[in-house]
């Protein structure tokens, strides 16, 4: 282990009491035992905790069944908490004593062990206590507030409007006389008011103002939460300063970079470029995240792979582009990790939508303008509905937002797979059953059509990831191709 390397520390939501964070550290072992990161403000901080604790206590328990608590103090003097077990285990109470609050007079209940390691977090406005559940127990806590004896609260452990489990087992508690004669819940004075969060208006940015998911998800929109769309003008992949200032401009939440250096042949020009707007760009994207404290998706392509695999491509497959475009992309997605462990890599292929530039649209154009085509069919993938794709890109928005989103790369696509040849045939058949003209059509070979840049020859991403963590799979790509191809053909008629 490197000493000084943050560790990453793992925050788990109680059922009841949202506020109280169950915690978990990283936990290293060896032949000699084991070492851990008890605290690192620098790391709670990372994971939102910010409370600033002056003071460890200390407490011994020689018996089981031990309770102590429940207990708090008063303002000016009230004390959020951080409990551990040195020795033992303990069963840990939190009461929400804030009245107003969706949660007053509600409890959590979480065993904390040594053996474990893990540690509760309770703010301030909650009564806390524990039972020992083993002989011979340390408890240690740190608190945000100096003790103060005349601001010394407490809450009767056995109230009945409580209906605690405290997993005595028959057994009678060990207990202090000052615990014995706390109030119960109806009388206690009104020493915490709760205060709803503040709505927070923050935007979600999207970057990429003109790019297909850009605008599919500029349509979609996120609910109540509301978003920017910025294009080139106002945050340039390619200039750093740019995008710091629309950062600062805005303050967002969450970003969303849809936004990329896509043109794959002529990229093979244009390294410099190409570098700067797909891996310079999200570094920077990442580091103003970072800095900030939210989080980061970012939309990513098959490109990154050489195509060489027979099955579909995982996540963690190594990445081999064949080209410029997919190196910069790979080297993009590269950055981000380096920067920011708070970021949702969302890799996709064959992307077409009713807007922008695609194959979809490209194939209905030369076929009204020809009389026969030649498309490879020695290349496979999922064709990708932007529509689709922003709309499962709203729901990790969503998840993230509301702290139940995964963090990591995940590969998303249209259900199914095809060729270009066989897709260009579904779309003028398609076409020609709405009455458009259609061209004759032939399969050649990937070596009979040369281009600057190699494509893959298999572009199939496996979806697995994404839908165990999200929930989220796609529709089949010929379903979505005939809603495409319905809006395509309608703004056609209108105009």
């Amino acid at each position: 282990m490197l000493r000084g390397a943050l560790q990453k520390i793992e925050i788990t939501t109680l059922p009841v009491l949202s506020e109280v964070k169950l915690i978990a550290t990283p936990r290293f072992a060896d032949s000699r035992g084991h070492f851990s990161e008890i605290y690192s403000q620098r790391a709670f901080s990372e994971a939102g905790i910010d409370t600033v604790f002056v003071q460890d206590n200390y407490s011994l328990s020689t018996k089981r069944g031990t309770l102590r608590g429940l207990h708090f103090q008063t303002p000016p003097f009230e004390q959020a908490k951080l409990v551990r077990v040195a020795r033992g285990r303990i069963l840990d109470v939190v009461v929400d004593i804030r009245h107003g609050s969706p949660t007053y007079g509600l409890h959590d209940s979480v065993v904390l062990s040594s053996e474990e390691g893990n540690q509760l977090f309770v703010p301030a406005g909650f009564a806390h206590g524990l039972v020992t559940l083993e002989d011979d127990t340390e408890v240690v806590y740190k608190v945000s507030n100096f003790y103060s004896a005349a601001h010394d609260g407490g809450l009767l452990w056995s109230d009945p409007a409580l209906n605690i489990d405290w997993r005595l087992d028959g057994m009678t508690p060990a207990l202090s006389d000052k615990d014995q004669r706390h109030p119960v819940l109806a009388d206690l004075p009104r020493y915490f008011t709760y205060e709803p969060p503040s709505p927070d208006g923050r935007p979600v940015l999207i970057i990429g103002h003109s790019g297909q998911v850009a605008r599919a998800l500029n349509a979609r929109g996120f609910g109540e939460v509301p978003h920017v769309l910025l294009g080139r003008d106002s945050a340039d992949l390619a200039d750093a300063a740019a995008l710091a200032r629309a950062f600062a401009a805005h303050r967002p939440r969450l970003i969303v970079n849809a936004g990329a250096y896509t043109a794959v042949d002529k990229a093979e020009s244009e390294p410099g470029l190409a570098f700067a707007v797909n891996r310079d760009g999200p570094a920077q994207l990442a580091a103003l995240c970072a800095a900030a404290k939210i989080p980061l998706i970012h939309i990513s392509t098959d490109y990154v792979f050489d195509g060489s695999k027979a099955d579909p491509y995982c996540e963690d497959d190594p990445v081999a582009p064949l080209g410029v475009y997919g190196a910069s992309k790979a080297a993009g997605e590269a950055a981000i990790r380096a920067r920011l462990p708070e970021h949702v890599i969302l890799r996709t292929s064959w992307v077409y939508s009713s807007t922008g530039n695609n194959f979809v649209k490209t194939m209905l154009r030369l076929g009204a303008e020809r009389e026969a085509l030649s498309v490879v069919d020695d290349q496979r993938g999922s064709p990708t509905s932007a529509a689709d794709l922003a709309e499962a890109i709203g729901i990790v928005v969503a998840r993230l937002l509301d702290g139940t989103g995964s963090f990591g790369t995940f590969h998303c696509c249209g259900s199914g797979e095809t060729n270009w040849y066989d897709f260009a045939r579904e779309i003028f058949a398609r076409a020609a059953e709405r009455g458009q003209k259609t061209p004759r059509i032939s399969a050649i070979r990937t070596r009979d059509y040369p281009t600057p840049a190699q494509r893959p020859a298999n572009s199939r991403l496996d979806g697995t990831r994404i839908a165990e963590a999200y929930g989220i799979k796609l529709p089949a790509w010929e379903d979505s191709l005939g809603r495409c191809m319905e809006d395509i053909l309608r703004e056609t008629v209108s105009v």
